[in-house]
């Protein structure tokens, strides 16, 4: 069994002790790739001006992912282990202006 505190300390141990960007770079352009390609030739919908900063935001995101179980699972924590978890990212984006609705 295990408690939110260890797997924390895990993710927490290795964002510091790990240079995040130079990690994910190597997985990000084949998840971009299969990003870009889902949405490729689909007619059904508008292209978003903004798609291709989603994509690479998502793929990036899931590379991070994809780093953070690959180490949960090198401590002993195997992904079916980890059902029912979630993450989650924040994204900072200087200058933009997301609309408050107002």
């Amino acid at each position: 069994m295990f408690t939110n505190d260890e797997v924390n300390r895990i993710v927490d141990d290795w964002f510091a002790s790990t240079d995040v960007e130079a990690a994910a770079a190597p997985l990000v352009p084949g998840i971009l790739r299969e990003l870009e390609e889902s949405h490729a030739g689909d007619t059904a919908v508008d292209p978003d001006p903004r798609q291709a900063d989603l994509d690479a935001w998502t793929a990036h995101t899931q590379a991070v992912d994809q780093l953070v179980h690959a180490e949960l699972a090198a401590n002993g924590f195997a992904s079916d282990s980890l059902g029912g978890t979630e993450s989650h990212s924040q994204v900072h984006c200087d200058g933009e202006d997301w609309g408050d609705g107002e």
